[in-house]
């Protein structure tokens, strides 16, 4: 009897259970280098994440935090008077930018100086034709106010970006939109852009001495190459997501053998 039990004691129980306790660690090792293996794409989903932000910030920063796309940044001086039926019924100043941009906001240095309540300049962005504004190729149109006599920056909003190409002339129209109002804006010395006045609703155009202070706000279009940037980082936070998946999946596996 003791023999008996000695020999199911060796062939039967002794070998299940050092099976037993091979599979449990199996499992063990299996579980752990699971753990391991989320703990580097988890890792690298941080790092991926990291520089997506990284990527998208330095974008940010480079086509937005630009105070102004045109700016002569000068000290406000009175300049041409702007009437209607008087040699500068109209008056236009040219500007340019270095990089394809989207702009947003408009202003120029302007004040009253009289007319009724309400009257003041309508604005019209154009472009230029060898310099020339030409009102035929207007793009956008606002009204600015102004209210005091002395010359200050007012500014106007675009209803929707309005995409400006790089080294392309164009020009804000300074009109006023009362017979019986006028205004004055301010000079500027400003390389490269021009002044002009129109004593015909804008049938022809005559050089004034100086350009008038006028602002350009916006931002620049992603180049081809930042887009890309963006793209491959996003790409590589997919293929991460995807291998933190699969080591999930893996170790679920390894748990239910």
């Amino acid at each position: 009897m003791r023999f008996t039990c000695f020999m199911v004691l060796h062939q039967r129980i002794i070998p299940e259970a050092l099976r037993i306790g091979k599979n449990l660690a199996l499992q063990r090792q299996l579980s752990a280098r699971c753990q391991q293996r989320d703990a580097d794409v988890s890792q690298a989903n941080r790092s991926g994440l990291l520089f997506v932000i990284v990527v998208s910030a330095v974008l940010w920063l480079g086509t937005s935090c630009a105070a102004w796309l045109f700016d002569p940044n000068q000290r406000l001086v009175a300049g041409p008077v702007v009437k209607s039926n008087s040699p500068v019924a109209w008056a236009a100043s040219s500007f340019a930018i270095g990089i394809d941009a989207y702009a947003t906001k408009f202003g120029a240095a302007m004040m009253k100086m009289s007319g009724p309540a309400g009257s003041g300049f309508t604005v019209s962005l154009t472009q230029s034709n060898h310099g020339i504004p030409d009102i035929r190729r207007t793009l956008a149109t606002w009204t600015m106010t102004p209210t005091g006599a002395t010359p200050r920056y007012y500014y106007v909003d675009a209803e929707t970006p309005i995409l400006l190409r790089a080294h392309t002339p164009y020009s804000l129209v300074f009109k006023p939109n009362s017979d019986d109002f006028a205004g004055g804006l301010s000079w500027m010395q400003y390389a490269g852009v021009s002044g002009w006045a129109s004593p015909d609703e804008g049938q022809t155009w005559n050089s004034l001495i100086f350009p008038m202070c006028v602002q350009v706000d916006g931002y620049a279009v992603p180049e081809p190459s930042c887009l890309s940037a963006i793209g491959f980082g996003l790409a590589g936070m997919a293929a991460l997501h995807g291998r933190r998946r699969r080591a999930s999946f893996s170790e679920t596996a390894a748990r239910n053998l």
